[in-house]
């Protein structure tokens, strides 16, 4: 029941990645959702069968498979969906950390969100900045960022929901394995999600992964040894799960590109 429940929850969370990128292509494309759903699962799977994060580059190629958008733009929105993520995990961190006070973790979040904002306004600013014809490298980037990020406000609530679905089954899977409380299982869950911001992964995250969410737990008393097992467990659930959403997605009936407007209308 617990690995069904796990199997269950992830697509969910799946389904709320899908509908965030529905709606930041929904002015320049007619993305239906199912589509949607099919390119996350796909991307992730992806991500996590090539090491070193190659599986990245899957979401511009399969959203130039199946609808036309290009690599640049693609780019600059996995650019605001990763920028997403990374906020929402640090915010987390923050007030979910150990030993600071009240006080500083507001300051914290307050500095965060005022350098995120900053650095949207720039790019927003600047990109805007660039003629459409210009050709420098840096300009076509800046304007391809100051394009996407449509509809920020929901993208950032998506995402929260996402996360907290996510790590919350997490939490639960290990505090189950560990037979404890809660509070183990949510800094395991949070550590090693982010480890898997490193720029560097292995083969699925394998390792980074164990060793960040074991290095969370031991905070609670969790021995070093048993976190990496349990840690490893739930990794090996996590991956057999994404894995095997991502071929079912991909050997569905209708192909994963041609663009044609029946696949791709709302």
């Amino acid at each position: 029941m617990s690995w069904l429940t796990l199997a269950l929850g992830l697509l969910i969370s799946y389904g709320l990645r899908a509908w965030r990128i529905q709606r930041e292509f929904s002015d320049t494309v007619g993305m239906h959702w199912l589509l949607s759903l099919r390119i996350v699962l796909v991307h992730t799977a992806m991500v996590n069968l090539m090491p070193m994060r190659s599986g990245e580059l899957g979401f511009p190629w399969l959203m130039k498979r199946a609808l036309n958008v290009s690599w640049l733009d693609s780019s600059a929105s996995l650019m605001w969906l990763r920028l997403q993520d990374a906020c929402v995990l640090s915010t987390l961190a923050i007030w979910v950390w150990p030993g600071w006070s009240w006080p500083l973790r507001a300051v914290l979040t307050l500095c965060l969100g005022a350098g995120v904002y900053a650095g949207v306004r720039w790019i927003k600013q600047h990109g805007h900045s660039h003629p459409a014809q210009a050709s420098g490298k840096w300009a076509q980037l800046t304007r391809a960022l100051s394009n996407r990020g449509r509809r920020m406000a929901q993208g950032w609530l998506i995402s929260v929901g996402n996360w907290v679905l996510k790590l919350s089954l997490q939490t639960w899977l290990l505090a189950q394995m560990l037979q404890s409380d809660l509070a183990a299982g949510w800094a395991g869950s949070l550590g090693a999600e982010l480890s898997a911001l490193l720029p560097v992964q292995g083969l699925g995250g394998i390792g980074g992964f164990e060793a960040g969410s074991a290095a969370a737990m031991r905070w609670h008393g969790v021995p070093w040894p048993t976190g990496l097992q349990v840690a490893l467990t739930m990794h090996v659930s996590l991956l057999l799960c994404s894995i095997s959403y991502g071929l079912l997605a991909w050997w569905l009936p209708r192909p994963l590109y041609g663009h044609n407007q029946s696949s791709i209308q709302r």
